[in-house]
């Protein structure tokens, strides 16, 4: 007998379901480029996204990433479709996507992901930053406390046993004192910009990788990691960023990172504790106690 449209539809579910993700990302790839062979897995412990390296018939290198997350795709996709040819090349580049299974077939660009401490490294990427952040007209932000707001209590009600009171107090009240700032405007924003997503190759050039988390923010959201973690106790990493990135950091910007980073560092905590991952966790408790005492 066979199947109508609904029976087949189910079957293809079914055996989506029963792949693994290698599977279905090498019968994709096969699909575009011929048969592929796996060179590499380039995931993250959490595997919120598995990302591979594979090698096409001809020798040439590829990734391939499939997103556990429907919204992670979505992101990522219409950050390579809308937002990343704003980088002039510097960055990967999108070959195919398969919105069924989640997954992108991506240029695999030249350099390694290194913790830098290059001040030349971190202006080029304040460069790039820019760039993205160009990439569409900015829009007016009017709702930014309320978003804020409205992630800190999701958070909270997942996570509240996490966190002793005077936390929660602590960021609750960032977020109220953010209320009502003027002439906030969303841009186009990595949200996950830090030294674990620039490729820097031999010559020293900097790629903008993981596009992800990417969605319309304010401009200072994509400083956050780089603020409480990488440019701690290395001023002159900052300075050679925000001289790349063309705008110094100061006023109401900087009032808008501290509550940001706040909110954020709560956040991390909470993810952290959720995927088991304690090094995080540690990050995030950091943040938490750096954005008091700037407060």
């Amino acid at each position: 007998m066979r199947a109508g449209p609904r029976g087949r539809r189910a079957a293809v579910v079914t055996a989506v379901a029963e792949a693994s993700d290698e599977d279905l990302m090498l019968r994709f790839c096969a699909q575009v480029l011929g048969g592929c062979t796996p060179v590499a897995d380039h995931s993250w412990p959490h595997r919120e996204s598995v990302v591979l390296e594979v090698a096409d018939p001809r020798g040439r290198r590829w990734i391939v990433k499939r997103s556990r997350q429907a919204p992670h795709f979505a992101r990522e996709l219409t950050a390579y479709r809308e937002w990343v040819h704003a980088l002039d090349g510097l960055s990967p580049m999108l070959v195919a996507y398969d919105e069924r299974i989640r997954t992108l077939l991506l240029t695999r660009e030249p350099g390694a992901i290194t913790a830098s401490t290059d001040p030349a490294v971190h202006r080029q990427a304040g460069v790039l930053v820019r760039k993205l952040h160009g990439a569409a007209p900015p829009r007016p932000a009017p709702d930014f406390a309320q978003q804020l707001h409205d992630r800190l209590e999701r958070g909270l009600a997942r996570g509240r046993h996490l966190f002793a009171r005077r936390d929660i107090e602590f960021v609750r009240g960032q977020v109220v004192a953010i209320a009502g700032v003027p002439g906030l405007d969303y841009v186009p924003t990595h949200q996950d910009n830090q030294l674990r997503n620039w490729l820097v190759d031999a010559d020293g050039t900097v790629r903008l990788i993981d596009f992800g988390l990417s969605t319309w923010d304010v401009w200072v959201r994509d400083l956050i990691r780089l603020y409480y973690w990488d440019w701690q106790g290395q001023p002159e990493l900052a300075d050679a960023f925000l001289a790349g990135y063309g705008r110094p950091l100061a006023g109401t910007d900087l009032g808008v990172l501290r509550v940001i980073g706040a909110v954020t560092a709560l956040m991390t905590v909470l993810w952290a504790y959720e995927h088991d991952d304690s090094d995080f966790a540690q990050r995030g408790w950091r943040a938490l106690e750096i954005a008091r005492v700037e407060s």
